[in-house]
């Protein structure tokens, strides 16, 4: 599969440098690495609330899921928003705090990516939109991402309808307010690489996984999994029964963090232990779980002896500087199956998580007999003041049932058939139905 590695660092940057937007009920954590230690606020919330969550239907919902693959390394969801209602492309993203859509914009700025269609949210055109009351310095007005792009609006609220899970591969439409960002694009302004709106999911409250668990509708749990070979898969948000996975607990290095991260304590080359030395003093470094970045990122004290360890057998290979990123490791001329040649490298995470990559999954495919790592220096992609960045993108994460629990505060994993089933239960009745896969066209 080839890839466009000048997107794929584009998008990764947007995605680095989005900022925390938040609204005035902020979840604010202290700087904590244990989650015995740390209560969830969702539990708070849900026993402050208890008689209004009593009666709504705590149940499960469905999200289709598609994928473009071939240059940009995009997942993507459907939302229907407004009324009437009108559909709109959102790519997954557990590394944005918001939900946000393109409301205004001028054409010349705005790329149009893989041929996704491009459509504007208008808020006049629906009946059920209104604009949400904020502070000014809480208010979205103005963003820099890391590509260059600028970005600015304002929030609304309006109608999002959705699928709930009612019996095994059946669903009912349903629908709840929602706040999202509005985003403006004016003339001369540059635009990031795809013009597709973001579905944030993150830990901030304003995040769709959030703002549906606060109105009562799911648990404020959801999971994804990611198909390498067709771009769609499964996106449920709500309690997920089966298939089991083994977890890492959430720890939050900063008191504002809304990432999802976790603590990475060694990797393996082929088998064998490369040695860290912060690590051991350390006892672990945090990991970003980033389902909208499509790299994996590691600081030079990492990538550099992966990099050594994993290209050591090979010294006839004939590298070569790639254009886009200085220390990218790319080779010519390679000819057969990657995963007979190179090893496979396994992540260590607190907890006893691991995450074993096989070789094709981070040697990829370019033109011309051309091969690139799809893992990157953090100091290079992101920036000096990022030197210590460990993130782990979508493209480690692929053929994963990876399930993010905000009421547990654990992330994890197992290796996982994206394009078969899995059970997921009812709050309330106790029901355990089974959701299947989509394959999303846009």
């Amino acid at each position: 599969m080839k890839m466009d590695l000048t997107r794929i660092i584009v998008v990764l940057g947007i995605l680095i440098s989005e900022l925390a937007l938040i609204s005035n009920g902020t979840m604010v954590f202290p700087v904590q690495h244990k989650f015995k230690d740390h209560p969830s606020p969702f539990r708070e919330m849900r026993d402050h609330n208890a008689a209004r969550l009593r009666r709504k239907n705590l149940a499960v919902a469905d999200f289709g899921l598609g994928g473009f693959l071939e240059k940009t390394w995009l997942y993507y969801t459907k939302l229907k928003i407004g009324t009437p209602p009108e559909e709109y492309i959102l790519q997954i993203d557990t590394g944005s705090s918001i939900p946000w859509l393109i409301c205004h914009a001028d054409k010349s700025s705005l790329n149009k990516t893989d041929d996704i269609p491009i459509k504007l949210y208008d808020p006049k055109e629906s009946s059920t939109s209104r604009l949400a009351r904020c502070k000014k310095d809480r208010c979205m007005d103005y963003t820099n991402y890391g590509d260059g792009s600028k970005f600015s609006g304002f929030y609304v609220w309006d109608v999002l309808r959705f699928d709930r899970i009612t019996r095994d591969f059946d669903t009912v439409e349903t629908s709840t307010l929602v706040k999202f960002g509005c985003g403006k694009r004016n003339a001369g302004e540059a635009a990031p690489s795809s013009s597709v709106g973001i579905l944030g999911l993150s830990q901030s409250q304003m995040s769709l996984v959030s703002q549906l668990a606060m109105n009562g509708y799911t648990r404020p749990s959801f999971a994804h999994c990611l198909d390498r070979s067709k771009g769609g898969g499964i996106f449920a948000i709500g309690e997920v029964v089966e298939p089991k996975v083994k977890t890492a607990p959430l720890v939050f290095p900063d008191e504002n963090e809304m990432h999802y991260v976790i603590l990475m304590t060694g990797f393996k080359v082929g088998g064998e232990y490369i040695d860290i030395p912060s690590l051991k003093v350390d006892g672990g470094k945090p990991a970003k779980i980033d389902s909208g970045a499509s790299m994996t990122v590691l600081p030079k004290e990492f990538y550099e002896p992966l990099l050594q360890k994993i290209f050591a057998q090979q010294p006839q290979l004939k590298y070569s500087n790639n254009s886009i990123i200085t220390d990218t490791y790319c080779f010519d001329g390679f000819k057969g199956n990657v995963d007979d040649v190179f090893p496979t490298v396994t992540f260590q995470f607190e907890g006893g998580l691991t995450l074993t990559v096989a070789a094709h999954d981070y040697i990829l495919p370019q033109e011309n007999d051309n091969w690139c790592i799809s893992w990157a220096r953090s100091d290079v992609v992101v920036g000096p003041e990022e030197k210590d960045l460990i993130l782990i993108g979508d493209e480690a994460l692929t053929n994963r049932f990876v399930v993010y629990n905000l009421e547990d505060r654990t992330v994890g994993w197992t290796k996982y058939d994206c394009t078969s089933s899995i059970k997921v239960r009812d709050r309330l009745s106790g029901a355990v139905y089974s959701v299947g896969a989509h394959n999303l066209s846009h």
